[in-house]
């Protein structure tokens, strides 16, 4: 025995009995986990073709593969830290010295690695979180820029319609915003809506000769003439007072006018509500037709669908982030129920009563000398007699008796 007792904080006395129990709780919540692990796995396979969807209109300003593989990694350390806590717990609840021993060594390389997971699901977590807005914002960009495409790309077009058909939104932050956007080719524009073409130039020709009293408004109007239909200096000047209503959750006085001023106003078929009580109207979106009140019998959706997909991906990563915390505290929970089994193992050892009541601690303190280097009285009698009500199991005595005595045989035969 040593001069010195080494103490930890805080320190809370363990029985035997309670030693067993306490690792039993730690095998069957380690088994819990690793179901935990397999639902993350099975999470990150679906997660994955979801985003990929949404890379078409995304590009490569958002990682779509770090929420997949980030659950992949948190599912594969979840398993691997279980699967050594279950081990831990199996040889925690030994009787004999020598596997004791090997217990208390070989969970320190358990702690290391639970931590390590523990950290790990900590900072995933965080990762989704922060993400998810640089996903969202990328998202509503994409998406408003892809409209332009819309009768160009038949990619776009298919994903465009289905997210619409899908989630049951219509444009970017609402159907107005097809009004604005150049999707329909030039020619087929000029021909089928004549009127709304030589209205656009008209509206184009008076915001030119009011860009002295209106200079913040009146060059994207101007911009909104015939001859620069199409072009990627008016999708820009768009496309940005878009950004800006989606940032600041308001029209620019430009834009609003646009919406409002332009005769036409045709969305995409797939911007039909299903449950409407009247035919789709997709070409009258706004305005008045015979027995048909825009105002009140919408026969369209009228939800932007950048808000329907940012709302479905947040419940979505929120519903993620949520297991991930919650693995991570149960985890925290395992790993400090095992450190204090741990402790009171190695504690007992010390003593030389590998199954009487022992203390267990979290974090080891530096060893204190006993007064006037006499031997402490707690050295001679280390723990309490397996007699006494110390909650020790039946029998006590007897084991650390008999597994001295095969200590001492395997020394002589040595």
């Amino acid at each position: 025995m040593s001069s010195s007792q080494t103490r930890g904080c805080p320190p809370i006395e363990i029985s035997e009995k309670s030693r067993q129990c306490i690792s039993f709780s730690i095998i069957l919540l380690s088994l819990l986990l690793c179901q935990v692990g397999l639902a993350l796995l099975a999470l990150s396979f679906y997660v994955r073709p979801y985003l990929q969807r949404h890379h078409l209109v995304t590009g490569q300003k958002v990682n779509s593969d770090l929420f997949p593989y980030g659950l992949i990694a948190a599912s594969a350390a979840t398993l691997i830290s279980s699967c050594l806590a279950v081990m831990s717990g199996v040889s925690a609840r030994q009787r004999r010295k020598t596997g004791r021993r090997a217990a208390v060594q070989f969970g320190y390389f358990y702690l290391f690695i639970e931590f390590a997971t523990t950290a790990y699901l900590l900072a995933i977590g965080i990762v989704f979180i922060l993400q998810l807005d640089s996903f969202q914002a990328a998202y509503q960009r994409g998406f408003s820029r892809a409209m332009w495409r819309y009768m160009q790309s038949q990619p776009l077009k298919e994903y465009l319609d289905g997210v619409q058909q899908d989630f049951g939104c219509c444009g970017a932050l609402g159907f107005s915003d097809w009004f604005v956007v150049d999707w329909y080719p030039r020619d087929l524009y000029s021909t089928r809506y004549r009127t709304a073409a030589k209205q656009r130039s008209s509206l184009a020709k008076k915001a030119f000769l009011a860009k002295d009293k209106y200079p913040d408004s009146s060059s994207l109007i101007e911009s909104f003439s015939m001859d620069s239909y199409g072009t990627d200096a008016h999708m820009e000047k768009v496309a940005k007072a878009m950004d800006y209503e989606f940032v600041h959750g308001e029209y620019t006085s430009a834009l609003l006018h646009m919406k409002t001023g332009v005769p036409f106003a045709e969305v995409p078929f797939s911007c039909c509500d299903p449950s409407a009580p009247t035919w789709c109207h997709q070409m009258y979106a706004t305005y008045p037709w015979y027995n048909y009140e825009p105002t009140r019998r919408l026969s369209i959706h009228a939800v932007g669908c950048t808000y329907k997909v940012k709302a479905f991906l947040s419940g979505t990563v929120t519903w993620l982030v949520a297991i991930l915390f919650c693995t991570m505290a149960l985890k925290a929970i395992v790993m400090i129920l095992y450190r204090y089994v741990q402790t009171s193992l190695q504690t007992a050892l010390d003593a030389g009563r590998h199954l009487s009541p022992a203390l267990g601690y979290l974090v080891p303190l530096p060893a204190l000398p006993a007064a006037g280097g006499a031997v402490d009285s707690e050295e001679k009698e280390p723990l309490l007699d397996s007699e006494g009500d110390s909650g020790t199991t039946d029998g006590t005595l007897d084991d650390e008796t008999a597994d001295q005595m095969d200590e001492e045989d395997d020394d002589t035969e040595a």
